[in-house]
């Protein structure tokens, strides 16, 4: 089916370097380090393969990263509700279908 479709290009993505400081995630970009509003290692992940579908786009990793770091990721999808000392309450929603 896909060979129906000549101009897909498949680009493979993993996990990118990354550090976690005090309960914040940083992508280790070349020259520093960029501070993620999200958390977790599935959506440092998944920035990556944003970053490259925006290289695909014309979007430079630079301007990528200057603009990722303001993305808090999806409503009601690991969404801080309340922090209070060392606890936090999370709203997470996702349909479950079988």
């Amino acid at each position: 089916m896909i060979s129906e479709f000549s101009d897909i290009v498949t680009i493979p993505y993993g996990i990118p370097e990354y550090s976690v400081k005090n309960g914040i995630n940083y992508i280790l970009n070349v020259s520093h380090e960029i501070e993620l509003s999200i958390f977790g290692k599935h959506n440092v992940t998944n920035i990556n393969g944003a970053r490259l579908i925006c290289n695909q786009l014309g979007i430079s990793n630079e301007e990528f990263y200057d603009s990722v770091n303001s993305f808090e990721g999806t409503a009601n999808r690991l969404e801080l509700v309340n922090k209070n000392g060392n606890k936090w309450l999370f709203k997470d929603f996702a349909p479950c279908t079988f």
